[in-house]
């Protein structure tokens, strides 16, 4: 199949690029920050793991201008939501405390929540997020018309998230429980990863919508 095609004048090229030069610079410096007094310092190498290599793909596409904007936004902002989450193990981010300082309303009370649902918040990110990234990379790849790249980009997703929950039981299996637990973020619920996986696919599902309804105003 023809790979997609898209020329760009060299201006928007050098405008891309000093933006994603920018938004890479302040997610590295919100990573250092996140690092200062850390609060659980024995988790940081295996929290931040991906951390690296997220930095690594947006540092190679600032020489190879692959993704789009949208694409790049998709990859840094989960990127630095899962700074966030990893500074606090996940299952301690501090998300009730900071929303109640500013507004008065404890998200927890109001929702009736027992546990810490800023894992819960990435998942389905992850599933808004990696949603135009997948589509940069089926366009930049296949000529498919734009409901195959779209239904290709969903289950792409739940693929990637199923094989991240697999991910998770193996690494239970080769480290002790207490880091298993820290790491997976289970907080005692026995169906985490099944929760994890559809708040993911609801995601995907959510900005694919998005995307349908916008084209469908436009009359495409």
């Amino acid at each position: 199949m023809r790979a997609y095609k898209h020329k760009e004048s060299n201006t928007i090229r050098f405008m891309k690029k000093n933006f994603k030069i920018f938004f890479l610079g302040f997610l590295i410096v919100a990573f250092a920050v996140s690092l200062i007094s850390t609060p659980f310092p024995e988790q940081t190498i295996l929290q931040h793991f991906a951390t690296i290599i997220f930095f690594g793909i947006m540092l190679w596409d600032i020489f190879k201008n692959y993704f789009s904007i949208s694409g790049y936004l998709g990859i840094g902002i989960f990127t630095l939501l899962h700074v966030i989450g990893a500074r606090w193990i996940y299952s301690f981010v501090p998300y009730d405390y900071a929303i109640e300082s500013v507004t008065g309303i404890s998200i927890n009370d109001l929702f009736g929540w027992q546990r810490n649902q800023y894992d819960r918040f990435v998942h389905f990110m992850f599933g808004v997020l990696f949603f135009p990234v997948l589509v940069d990379i089926i366009r930049k790849n296949f000529n498919l018309k734009p409901f195959i790249t779209g239904l290709l980009a969903f289950l792409f997703i739940q693929w990637f998230s199923m094989i991240y929950e697999l991910f998770e039981w193996i690494l239970t299996l080769t480290i002790s429980k207490e880091d298993a637990e820290n790491f997976n973020g289970q907080q005692g619920d026995a169906w985490d990863p099944h929760k994890d996986m559809a708040l993911a696919m609801v995601g995907s599902a959510f900005y694919w919508l998005i995307i349908v309804i916008r084209n469908w105003g436009k009359g495409r």
